[in-house]
């Protein structure tokens, strides 16, 4: 308990230093899933008229999230054809897109087609669980508008399949295969963006500082919604039994910044915020932790923007994490919902 004081009242002085601010990060925070290696080799698609679908797997990095843009390469066929894009959450968590569940889909065009060019397509918010795909559907006449980058093992990750052209339907797609099975290697150019959270006007962002037991987890119970008097955020992986510090401020650091120079990351921005508020927050035996900060029924705080993180102080007896022992969680940016 000594290390946790001294941690504390080391974090009350250098915020009393805050003369002066610093440019604070104002990035859209997201997470991007990838795995392709940027450079396409070959593209795929149909020998003849039909409606060519294919698609991504990916696995969320938390268990759930939230995906906003899919963007993709085109080959071989026109700009301005138009394309439906869509994201599918693998429902039985088999791996296998066969029986996917459609959980957002938007039209639009082919842009920049024969070109090593992403093109991003904004989708509905679609929450997924673990496993999930992302892809689109063109109507072809022996036509290969799939780039793929062939230098990337599949692994059952990339799949495609077809329909007699004009009937393919995205919420129960064709018979789809994984590239291995037709003589083909590596994966398609796509990829997805995501808000990390499976809850509207949460995002999670930042590594932050690793403490003795790895990364610290930190995300909320639900939705930052006014009126919401059970809203708390949920820590993982804390030294048992100790007295942590929540921050919430109104200006975030992104990539994470140490201005005092105490070893860890902060993704919020101690130096740029009007408004800070310190949050006492205790760990059980096991190391979790919850914090309820309850959210005033207040109309006003609609769509405003703020930004948490805990930081926590590790005996040394259990471990060495010089300067000071510290370790910090990933950063909760929450805007408030109505």
């Amino acid at each position: 308990m000594e290390s946790n004081s001294q941690a504390r009242i080391a974090f009350a002085a250098v915020a009393t230093l805050c003369l002066a601010p610093l440019l604070a990060s104002t990035a859209a925070a997201q997470i991007s899933y990838k795995i392709d290696d940027g450079v396409p080799e070959t593209a795929m698609g149909y020998g003849l008229p039909a409606d060519y679908v294919w698609m991504n797997r990916f696995k969320t990095v938390n268990t759930y999230d939230t995906i906003t843009s899919v963007e993709l390469m085109f080959s071989d066929v026109p700009n301005g054809t138009p394309v439906t894009v869509c994201v599918w959450d693998d429902i039985d968590e088999d791996g296998n897109p066969n029986g996917a569940l459609l959980v957002s889909r938007v039209d639009g065009v082919v842009s920049n087609s024969g070109q090593p060019v992403f093109n991003r397509f904004d989708v509905p918010p679609g929450k997924v669980r673990n496993i999930f795909f992302v892809g689109a559907f063109i109507t072809v006449d022996a036509q290969y508008p799939a780039t793929v980058d062939k230098t990337t093992p599949s692994q059952q990750r990339a799949w495609s399949g077809a329909d007699a052209p004009g009937y393919l339907d995205p919420e129960m797609l064709p018979m789809m295969y994984p590239m291995e099975t037709i003589g083909t290697k590596g994966v398609f150019m796509v990829r997805a963006i995501g808000t990390g959270s499976g809850f509207p006007g949460v995002v999670l962002y930042g590594t932050g500082t690793p403490g003795c037991t790895g990364a610290e987890p930190l995300a909320p119970n639900a939705s930052p919604k006014i009126g919401n008097a059970t809203f708390a955020l949920v820590g993982d992986k804390a030294p048992a039994l100790s007295l942590g510090l929540g921050l919430i401020a109104d200006a975030q650091a992104y990539r994470g910044i140490d201005p005092f120079g105490v070893g860890v990351l902060l993704h919020v921005d101690l130096l740029a915020a009007t408004q800070v508020l310190a949050l006492d927050v205790p760990s059980d035996a096991a190391g979790h932790s919850v914090s309820t900060v309850p959210i005033p029924n207040d109309p006003t705080l609609v769509g405003k923007d703020f930004f948490a993180q805990l930081l926590w102080a590790w005996p040394t007896a259990t471990c060495v994490l010089p300067p000071y022992n510290l370790s910090s969680t990933n950063g909760v940016a929450l805007k408030i919902q109505n």
